[in-house]
């Protein structure tokens, strides 16, 4: 008659989980019963494991990568571009814009006194070639910064070019390097002090601020074209739909936020917060 028994060794089942079964220091193997009667809390002691594990992540995470710094006063707005991944453009309170490269962090064009008052907003156009910025003193102001001859432009390695998904965009960078940048193309002047400013996502000559109403303006006149509003005694920030491109958005100071179509010139929906 053959007898079989199971056999093992104490030293590798008690032993150090190295793998040898050695006997120095470290973790020691454990007898685990997986019987959910012997575990009453076990879910919630994962929970909470995982809790501590996320907590602990955030406590030793280090999300800051780095500060623009240029700005004489404190910025207002701070606004990427629609083409390129490098390039942002902030505006302050001294009336002062200034274009980033994101890659250096530091500025590719500046223009410390663009406004007399509080530059409250600032945009880039459809591609990058043009910039707008409004103030407190009841102008926008229409700058053509000069940004192909930018020392830093090799650098900028992650500087990836969306003008070919955009219609209506130029692909071509060539532009009149002798124009002097430093000076606004054109001032529009409107009656109240502007709080916020939207470039069309199709249409380079188009353009949307706010004050008491929204009033959408057309670069080749001195006028708005069209004024609207709905009932809120000052709009805050305002903004064209990247989608529905005939599509304006603003936000209230009675809390609400208002949908306008520029193609029947109307306003279509209004939400109350």
């Amino acid at each position: 008659m053959k007898v079989k028994v199971l056999s093992r060794s104490e030293r590798e089942w008690n032993g150090v989980l190295d793998g040898y079964g050695s006997k120095d220091s470290g973790p020691l193997r454990r007898q685990y019963n997986p019987d959910p009667v012997l575990h009453p809390f076990e879910k919630a002691k994962e929970e909470k494991r995982a809790l501590n594990a996320a907590k602990l992540e955030k406590v030793f995470a280090q999300p800051f990568i780095g500060a623009l710094e240029a700005h004489g006063d404190s910025p207002i707005a701070l606004k990427r571009s629609k083409v390129s991944t490098a390039n942002a453009l902030s505006c302050s309170v001294d009336g002062s814009i200034i274009v980033w490269n994101l890659m250096l962090r530091t500025p590719r064009w500046t223009r410390e006194d663009a406004h007399s008052a509080v530059a409250t907003d600032c945009v880039f156009t459809i591609d990058d070639s043009r910039i707008l910025s409004c103030s407190s003193d009841k102008t926008v102001k229409l700058w053509a910064p000069n940004l192909e001859n930018s020392k830093d432009e090799s650098y900028t390695l992650d500087d990836y070019d969306f003008r070919s998904r955009i219609p209506g965009a130029s692909v071509s960078t060539g532009r009149d390097t002798n124009r002097k940048s430093n000076l606004p193309l054109a001032e529009f002047h409107s009656k109240l002090p502007l709080k916020s400013v939207d470039a069309h996502w199709t249409q380079q000559n188009r353009f949307v601020t706010s004050n008491d109403v929204v009033e959408v303006w057309d670069t080749e006149r001195s006028h708005p074209i069209h004024k609207l509003s709905w009932g809120a005694s000052g709009v805050g920030k305002v903004r064209f739909n990247p989608i529905e491109t005939d599509l304006i958005v603003s936000t209230g100071a009675d809390r609400s936020v208002a949908i306008y179509d520029l193609r029947m010139q109307t306003a279509v929906r209004k939400l109350v917060l």
